[in-house]
């Protein structure tokens, strides 16, 4: 039997080698098929048809390849959706990397999350190198960013140059302080959080910027 696409998309070249295939449609192209399969194999033709909605996968991006000192911190940061499965079987939004867990040396950390609107799944990783205390390393953090005080105290200030917002999350993922936008500095109210580590949050533009920070 063949599969005929008989929706917008019939033109696709994806869709003709599919059906060159004779039995199997795979597209990557989002929206809503009607596929009708006509079987001629007794003589006879018969016909069914049924309607194949090609959902939009998730796409968590939890950074560029880094480096970073083994007494420092990383924090990662996958995104909202409803489930998260790390490599090291986390199933929490917000990681906090520790490299003294890896040791030196190169080490690849993945996660996978699940969008709870369409049970699709979507997976991003990257490359963490881990470097010798008070060694150089590739910082993805802008050169013009100042954030302090931290450890926090009554409040948390960010100083980086243009318009940009901020908000806190705490490890579990929940955001704790409500985002506030600014023009060269923006200041975040603290004094009331629980003693822990966070995640701050900074979004510029297209560029989305995390650090962890302490409230002792």
């Amino acid at each position: 039997w063949t599969a005929l696409a008989l929706d917008n998309n019939r033109n696709d070249p994806r869709v003709a080698t599919a059906l060159r295939a004779g039995r199997y449609l795979q597209t990557n192209a989002v929206g809503r098929w009607y596929l009708r399969f006509d079987e001629g194999s007794t003589g006879c033709v018969r016909r069914d048809s049924l309607f194949v909605t090609v959902q939009v996968a998730p796409k968590p991006n939890i950074g560029r390849d880094t480096s970073i000192n083994i007494d420092g911190l990383k924090v990662l940061n996958a995104g909202a959706y409803s489930n998260y499965r790390w490599d090291n079987n986390s199933i929490e939004r917000i990681r906090v990397v520790d490299p003294k867990a890896f040791g030196l040396g190169t080490h690849w950390l993945w996660v996978t999350v699940t969008d709870g609107n369409t049970g699709c799944e979507g997976t991003d990783s990257l490359q963490l190198t881990v470097l010798p205390a008070g060694t150089g390393l590739r910082n993805d953090l802008p050169a013009d960013l100042q954030v302090f005080p931290n450890p926090m105290a009554g409040n948390l200030n960010i100083i980086l140059p243009g318009a940009f917002e901020a908000s806190l999350y705490d490890v579990q993922g929940r955001l704790v302080v409500k985002c506030q936008k600014g023009i060269g500095q923006v200041q975040l109210e603290t004094a009331a959080l629980a003693g822990g580590y966070y995640t701050l949050q900074i979004t510029r533009g297209k560029e989305v910027f995390s650090l962890p920070v302490l409230r002792p």
